[in-house]
């Protein structure tokens, strides 16, 4: 777990800070932190609960929007890396400067953080669902959602250097996501014959 310390730098920083229990669940109530961030003494209190397992970074607030890739959708590690990998390729292709302006962490359960800040920020959202799928591959933590605090960060950026993105690089990040979907194809009905009334 992230030590003390580390946590009131995030919250010196202006993040909304909440402590998380077993099953990445929040361990005491958090809705007031989604608009006003605990104190460093009334965050300490609840960072020594016994049952605090982990921390907790509120999303949406300060338009702070997450992309999360879940990997362990996949059955095989080779697959997770051969999803991920192309996944960056179309990002660092799309998007110009692409390292410069996300922060990405590697999370416990083999998936991704992409964080980033964004005035557009909304709600949690499903991005992208594979084939043969029910759980999403890609989806967004934004307003009224919450992302588990990691340490394994790439290309050496951390929490204090989230900052904001152009809506056009946002707008692309979410059509390059979203190009993984599988999208049922919407049957469409052949129009139906009106039947003829003659009339002598």
């Amino acid at each position: 777990m992230i030590n003390l310390s580390k946590c009131n730098k995030l919250l010196d920083e202006g993040f909304s800070v909440i402590t998380i229990g077993d099953s990445k669940i929040p361990n005491t109530k958090w809705k007031d932190q989604q608009n006003k961030a605990l104190d460093k003494s009334e965050f300490e209190s609840r960072y020594n609960l016994p049952t605090t397992k982990g921390v907790g970074i509120v999303t949406g607030y300060d338009f702070l929007e997450v992309v999360d890739v879940d990997l362990k959708v996949f059955s095989t590690a080779q697959e997770q890396k051969d999803f991920w990998e192309l996944l960056l390729t179309y990002l660092e292709d799309s998007i110009i400067d692409f390292y410069d302006k996300f922060a990405i962490t590697k999370t416990k359960n083999k998936g991704f953080h992409i964080l980033y800040k964004s005035k557009r920020c909304k709600g949690n959202q499903k991005i992208a669902t594979l084939k043969d799928h029910t759980e999403a591959v890609i989806e967004t933590r934004g307003t009224g959602g919450y992302v588990f605090v990691y340490e394994n960060f790439l290309k050496g950026k951390y929490y204090t250097d989230i900052d904001f993105i152009t809506d056009e690089d946002r707008t692309i990040l979410f059509e390059v996501c979203d190009s993984f979907d599988y999208k049922v194809a919407e049957k469409i009905e052949p129009p139906k014959k009106e039947k003829k009334i003659y009339s002598e």
